[in-house]
């Protein structure tokens, strides 16, 4: 499976990691050089540096040929907007972080796919 994480901070490292060990075949964005450096030299997988929310990095990514897009930043409206353009290039499935508790909670009046993902994880 392809899969495209936005973020190389501890969760999207963890995420990269783990999911390389699984042999999936993942590229990893993040806007800091030495993030990218580091999951660079210690996934299996390619690093891009820029920043998540931009379409022209994603495309650079092969976004269009993700099967799954996980937008893991600090950013919440980085994450959904990574997720908004990765859905609309074609991205099957599109996972983001939101920190803001609100946006998960049942009943909040914007679904997953409403903010611009199929799933939203909190922390």
């Amino acid at each position: 499976m392809r899969i495209l994480i936005v973020g190389a901070g501890d969760v999207g490292f963890q995420l990269g990691r783990r999911l390389s060990r699984d042999q999936h075949d993942i590229t990893i964005i993040d806007a800091d050089p030495i993030k990218v450096r580091r999951a660079a030299e210690q996934l299996d997988g390619l690093a891009i540096e820029g920043s998540g929310d931009s379409y022209r990095v994603l495309r650079q990514a092969g976004v269009a040929d993700a099967d799954v897009v996980a937008a893991v930043t600090d950013n919440d409206d980085a994450n959904l907007m990574a997720c908004r353009l990765a859905k609309a290039s074609g991205v099957e499935v599109t996972i983001a972080r939101v920190r803001n508790a609100e946006f998960s909670e049942p009943g909040f009046v914007l679904t997953p796919a409403q903010l611009g993902a199929d799933h939203i994880i909190h922390p």
